[in-house]
């Protein structure tokens, strides 16, 4: 139960993606992702890649992060009710509380030391190395990336708003495409 960061990119294979961000010395990494729900909404030719990340997941990251800073793992009564619907016993709600918890904890400590990924460095870099688009999709997977039922939208922004301010205030399952 983490976040995980999707990157879809078109004009490019997941290889290309890598060698354009390694020429940038960016040392992110990507791996190709196939999930019914996010390929439903894929345009013909757009490439899915999940993020590599070192630490197992994006908990922490800088994507999203003006919208989690304040009761980050503190659900809400929404989301408590929701999981109860689906029929979620007490116990187990507890336990993904505090996993909740625990994973915000990370996240601060990591936002604490700046270990985070440039991303809006990452869209430039891509865009500038021949892709069509770039996009990016922050998701709290509550189980596997590649079998995970999520609804995700769609957004598309002119490149000046891939910047740091705009990428934090990003909501999360909204994919925001990013083209020259």
């Amino acid at each position: 139960m983490c976040y995980f960061i999707c990157l879809t990119v078109t004009g490019m294979t997941s290889t290309g993606v890598d060698k354009a961000l390694a020429r940038r010395g960016l040392p992110v990494r990507f791996e190709p992702l196939s999930n019914p729900c996010l390929d439903a909404v894929l345009a013909p030719g757009e490439l899915c890649l999940v993020h590599a990340s070192p630490r197992g997941c994006d908990c922490g990251t800088g994507l999203g992060s003006a919208r989690r800073q304040n009761g980050a793992g503190v659900p809400s009564a929404e989301q408590i009710a929701k999981l109860t619907r689906k029929g979620w016993s007490v116990t187990r709600i507890d336990r993904w509380i505090g996993e909740k918890t625990r994973a915000a904890r990370r996240a601060d400590a990591r936002r604490q030391t700046g270990d985070d990924v440039p991303w809006a460095a990452v869209v430039t870099a891509l865009l500038d190395a021949g892709a069509g688009t770039v996009g990016l999709l922050l998701h709290f997977y509550s189980g596997d990336v590649a079998t995970e039922q999520l609804r995700v939208g769609r957004l598309s922004l002119p490149v000046a708003d891939a910047n740091d301010e705009c990428l934090a205030a990003m909501p999360v399952d909204v994919v925001y495409t990013f083209g020259k």
